[in-house]
């Protein structure tokens, strides 16, 4: 977020969630049913950020809360295992949260993600 946007108008629909003196951080059009918010929530410095995700992704979104960390690695696994094969991979990772950029080789095919 650059701290020195700012929305001078919501889009038709839409209302406004979260605000800073000088932006807007939050809106939603819960008919179209999409929310926005223009900040952090997952940083430890944003009060009742964990609850901001939590509300999204479990009440809004609907996610079930069945994922842990291991699971995820060993399907990631898996899936590498089972793309490249018996070949050689490589993987280059930069980024945070927000924008990480990868890529790999697989055999002949370069995958980007």
């Amino acid at each position: 977020m650059s701290h020195g946007d700012e929305a001078e108008k919501l889009p038709e629909g839409f209302h406004l969630t979260a605000s800073s003196p000088n932006a807007v951080c939050g809106h939603r059009n819960p008919e179209q049913k999409m929310w926005a918010v223009q900040f952090h929530p997952e940083v430890h410095h944003t009060p009742q950020g964990t609850e901001i995700l939590r509300n999204f992704t479990l009440n809004i979104a609907g996610a079930k809360p069945n994922w842990t960390a291991q699971r995820f690695i060993d399907e990631t696994v898996a899936s590498v295992r089972k793309t490249v094969g018996d070949g050689r991979a490589l993987c280059a990772l930069s980024g945070g949260v927000d924008s990480a950029v990868c890529g790999g080789f697989s055999r002949s095919r370069f995958a980007r993600c």
